[in-house]
């Protein structure tokens, strides 16, 4: 018999006993023959198909137990041992043998049961090996691909699983669950690979004929493992630099809690602190910076009043890059940041916010009073005044998402406003207006439906 599975190591063939938990071979009616007979030869082929796992497992492991029935079909759904393209080809031939034959059958014991028969048609179909062959190569497809649609579930279930089943080359034992908090890709393997042998234990589809699986359950099986093993070695490493990055916090504040640290020991303490959040966090150096700064200030600001306050002027002057004396200092790099802490440990946090919300407020005011004036001055270039505007919608914005209800007010009246409106044909017409040449009010109406003119620019003109 030609080979069924090619594989790079050891050849296999689909032969050996004949009893099959999933369904029997049996013979359909031929119509070239006598009604009723069932012709041996057309279903011998299929025969030969439906054989069982039983002797394609003995021959390649050697020892007939469920473990190495698993490991067998695990070879056929990790793709270690796929079909041939003769084996292929025969495999959909016997199919389509095996339906034909019992579409005539059942055609056959139709008949009979229409023509007065009704028992002896009905025994027929009951008797014929074709159809009940055929409906077990339903139901084993079907089971295949139960299997399949219950896989992911499964898989995700079993990766979260507690039992220390697990041995890691070390020796070690370990759970699934620990495996995929791991970023060994090793474990996370052999964890995916263990729970494919239980889904495959548990599902009892040892005795399905080997091409069904290849072709109903192994695709399906072989991108759920690929892609659990993609997102939990992504979600592990990703777990393992959250974790990196907060002990390195507690490191920081623990350092940093010493009043009687000196400014070169302040300096050390805090490269050492931007390297570890790099390497370990993989994070940019700015920003490691910017987080070893904000918690070296957040320790500073549970210190009594008199040694914060001497840390801070200290850590002042500390270089924010290593190797360079011209560096510029966290200081002068974080000049707001020291201010607010500076304003904590006199107590004077919230007259501090109230004074930047003060200052931010005014800064809103004027600005929206320059834009409202460039608006009204017909010498103001459009382009100037077109980056005014954004200027002033940014910052409205901005003060708008921290709670500003009065730049909420303006963002939306600027909104309201048409996006084309042409400041200088407003001002044209105001200076026509002043000449005794005014407007028509049939054109006031167009500009102001073209959106060239705002509503209240129509009414004032008219």
């Amino acid at each position: 018999m030609a080979s069924i599975y090619e594989s790079p190591g050891q050849q296999v063939q689909l032969t050996g006993s004949q009893t099959s938990p999933s369904f029997q071979p049996g013979t359909a009616f031929d119509p070239s023959r006598q009604m009723l007979q069932q012709s041996e030869r057309d279903l011998g082929a299929f025969a030969q198909f439906s054989d069982t796992l039983t002797k394609f497992i003995t021959d390649k492991a050697k020892e007939k137990n469920e473990q190495e029935m698993q490991l067998g079909i695990a070879d056929i759904v990790n793709g270690d041992l796929t079909p041939s393209a003769d084996a292929y080809a025969k495999y959909q031939q016997d199919v389509a043998v095996l339906k034909t034959g019992a579409e005539e059958d059942t055609h056959i014991g139709n008949t009979l049961s229409e023509q007065g028969s009704l028992e002896v048609g009905q025994q027929f179909k009951a008797n014929s090996k074709a159809v009940s062959g055929w409906r077990a190569y339903g139901r084993a497809v079907g089971s295949a691909k139960m299997v399949a649609s219950n896989a992911q579930g499964f898989m995700a279930a079993w990766m979260t699983t507690k039992d220390p089943i697990l041995q890691t080359r070390d020796g070690r034992m370990i759970s699934p669950a620990e495996a995929a908090s791991s970023t060994n890709p090793e474990d996370i393997q052999a964890a995916l690979a263990m729970g494919q042998q239980e889904l495959i234990r548990q599902s009892g589809i040892q005795g399905i004929n080997p091409m069904i699986i290849a072709e109903h359950l192994a695709p399906t099986l072989q991108a759920v493992r690929g892609q659990m093993f993609s997102n939990t070695l992504t979600a592990a490493v990703a777990k393992q630099k959250r974790t990196a990055i907060s002990d390195e916090q507690g490191e920081v504040r623990g350092a940093f809690s010493n009043p009687d640290l000196t400014t070169d020991e302040m300096f050390d303490g805090f490269q050492t602190s931007v390297s570890n959040f790099v390497v370990n966090g993989d994070m940019g150096r700015g920003e490691a910076s910017d987080l070893a700064t904000k918690e070296i200030l957040a320790t500073i600001k549970t210190m009594p009043p008199i040694q914060a306050r001497e840390m801070l002027n200290r850590l002042s002057g500390v270089r924010k890059i290593a190797n360079d004396p011209n560096s510029i200092t966290l200081g002068l790099a974080y000049g707001s940041d020291f201010d607010e802490t500076l304003a904590a440990i006199d107590g004077q946090e919230e007259d501090y916010n109230q004074k930047i919300d003060r200052e931010k407020d005014k800064a809103i005011e004027t600005a929206v009073t320059l834009l409202k004036a460039a608006r009204l001055d017909p010498n103001t270039d459009p382009a100037q005044l077109k980056q005014q505007t954004s200027i002033v919608m940014d910052m409205l914005s901005q003060a708008a998402k921290e709670g500003n209800k009065e730049a909420l007010r303006l963002q939306t009246e600027f909104l309201a406003e048409p996006t084309n409106v042409d400041y200088r044909l407003y001002h044209q017409y105001r200076a026509g207006i002043d000449q005794g040449k005014r407007p028509s009010d049939t054109q006031i109406e167009a500009d102001v439906a073209a959106g060239r003119l705002t509503t209240e620019m129509g009414r004032e003109l008219k």
